[in-house]
């Protein structure tokens, strides 16, 4: 996933955060386990590694690098500020909203549950199978 933010620094000069997060599953990829999927989905979609660039540009100058860390509870907040712009009408605002979420939801179920073929592997009183 490619994250690009346009901004302005304190100094008034304009600045791109050019992100990317790694999507991808770390598993032995055979079975989506119960016990790790969430785990494992956190870990890949928390992680954004960064570069700070002059300019609006992703061909501007790099002037600093970094690893942004979301936490949990953090993100839980992120999801109270997303606002849609453009229209007024809430049925539109629900459906933008909706749309961004299959398109984010899908990209996930691509990379962890959809590329196991949906085998599955549950915990019963017996263990795993």
């Amino acid at each position: 996933m490619i994250y690009l933010l346009q901004f302005y620094g304190q100094d008034g000069r304009s600045y791109l955060l050019d992100g990317q997060k790694l999507v991808k599953d770390m598993s032995d990829g055979g079975f989506v386990d119960e016990l790790t999927l969430v785990p494992r989905v956190w870990k890949a979609n928390s992680t954004l590694y960064t570069y700070i660039r002059e300019g609006h540009s992703r061909s501007g100058r790099v002037i600093a690098t970094g690893i942004i860390h979301v936490r949990e509870l953090d993100f839980a907040k992120q999801l109270t500020t997303f606002r849609v712009t453009g229209t007024s009408d809430v049925r539109d605002q629900a459906a933008a909203i909706a749309r961004f979420g299959k398109m984010f939801m899908g990209t996930l179920w691509d990379v962890f549950v959809k590329k196991a073929g949906g085998r599955r592997r549950r915990v019963t009183q017996g263990g795993l199978n």
